[in-house]
């Protein structure tokens, strides 16, 4: 038998970006009770990984609103979160920066989506789609 000479880390409590966006997404789903449901989707992006929040809302045609993206490397951090929801004058959103806000570790990316998620914008845009979903 071959001798492995890999030294595998422990990486039971690691939470990924990916996993944190997920854990979001579901939340929404059951919040809303489904009227409006969230979506991660994650692809390649040259040495790393791209990572979409999206909300869906079933009522009108799986209509889909892209919330936010995390560019991250293949080590996760330091990546860089930005926003597609408008702010105030169609200015980005107020809690990031117009190029997307720099995350150096999970704390960091935890509190960054933390606020953009229970921003002003996000829940006016969030009222709109339960709105519109509710009278379909």
């Amino acid at each position: 038998m071959v001798e492995s000479l890999w030294s595998i880390p422990e990486t039971e409590n690691v939470r990924p970006p990916l996993t944190i966006m997920k854990e979001q997404a579901t939340a929404l789903t059951k919040q809303t009770k489904g009227s409006l449901v969230g979506s991660v989707e994650a692809a390649a992006n040259g040495n790393g990984l791209k990572i979409n929040l999206s909300v869906e809302v079933p009522a009108l045609n799986n209509y889909r609103y892209h919330v936010l993206t995390y560019t991250q490397p293949i080590t996760m951090y330091p990546g860089r979160l930005a926003s597609e929801v408008p702010g105030p004058s169609g200015t980005r959103l107020s809690v990031l920066r117009a190029q997307g806000t720099e995350v150096n570790n999970d704390q960091e990316f935890v509190e960054v989506l933390k606020q953009l998620l229970a921003s002003e914008e996000v829940k006016q845009l969030l009222s709109s789609l339960l709105a519109q979903a509710n009278a379909a």
